[in-house]
């Protein structure tokens, strides 16, 4: 039920015709669209298979407005240039100022970077140091692409004859980090899934339950469930969202931001280095 507080808002510029709100069926509820159907509403809820299906809806003049996330809002731009137009920048009530919905980090104990290295050395420090990973779920805010951004950052999958892509981009992950928690499905099929992790045990090796693959703590979208590991000194990095670093670490001094470019910070830094900044979503309306 993504932003659905800001869809009923808009509710009172809806009076004067009908409007179709269209959303992926994994992100509104019926109940949530017969919530914004109830009373003297205009608007009416359209559910659609994904969001690329809404921009084909919004173009044809079939729905009129929808939800969009930056990179979905990017690819409906890509075929639709003049028919979407966002009309509003949804952020959360108590984090107007941020200029993002959220930063990715890499978080690493300060006693890791003591050894003189250069920057771009820095980096492979990380080797056999073990990840803490907020894993793979259906909850997760995360998508892919930007859960699998730092580990392929720091180390690009090397192509590896006789082996499927997924099972490739696994034991490159063996091979760098030696070790990880790295929860939730690893391949969308179930059995494949089941076979990797009784391969690779070692990549479920730091979590709490690592039969399993899984943290006690899944608060925050497993977020938690990383830093804890980090803390107890189980991982050598975390990859998280920089608001949970905050929230949980606070400034503690015995961790340091780790960035792209193999330089530091400290968690006290007021700009710290982020690997991926994703904008907020918005609402897009047809032309």
């Amino acid at each position: 039920m993504r932003n659905i507080v800001w869809i009923i808002l808009l509710l009172g510029v809806a009076r004067a015709q009908e409007y179709k709100f269209c959303a992926p069926v994994d992100t509104i509820s019926n109940d949530a669209c017969n919530a914004l159907q109830r009373g003297e509403s205009k608007v009416s809820c359209l559910r659609v298979a994904d969001s690329a299906e809404c921009a084909i809806r919004l173009a044809q003049g079939a729905a009129d407005f929808g939800v969009f996330n930056a990179e979905e809002l990017l690819l409906a731009y890509q075929f639709y240039p003049l028919d979407i137009l966002p009309i509003l920048q949804l952020r959360h009530k108590d984090r107007q100022e941020e200029e993002f919905e959220f930063q990715t980090v890499a978080v690493v104990p300060a006693d890791l970077t003591q050894k003189v290295v250069s920057p771009g050395e820095r980096l492979k420090l990380l080797k056999d140091g073990g990840l803490c990973h907020p894993g793979f779920s259906k909850s997760q805010w995360w998508n892919d692409y930007i859960l699998k951004y730092f580990e392929k950052a720091v180390n690009r999958p090397h192509c590896q004859e006789n082996v499927t892509v997924i099972e490739n981009e696994i034991r490159s992950l063996r091979d760098f980090f030696g070790k990880a928690c790295r929860p939730g499905e690893w391949s969308a099929d179930s059995s494949i899934d089941e076979e990797l992790k009784n391969k690779y045990p070692e990549l479920c090796a730091l979590c709490d339950n690592q039969a399993a693959c899984s943290y006690n703590n899944k608060e925050k979208h497993g977020h938690f469930g990383a830093l804890e590991c980090l803390a107890r000194r189980n991982g050598k990095v975390a990859y998280v969202a920089l608001s949970y670093v905050r929230e949980y670490l606070k400034t503690n001094a015995t961790f340091q931001f780790l960035c792209p470019n193999g330089n530091i910070l400290p968690l006290t830094s007021e700009t710290p280095c982020a690997w991926l900044k994703q904008p907020w979503s918005v609402i897009a309306a047809r032309k």
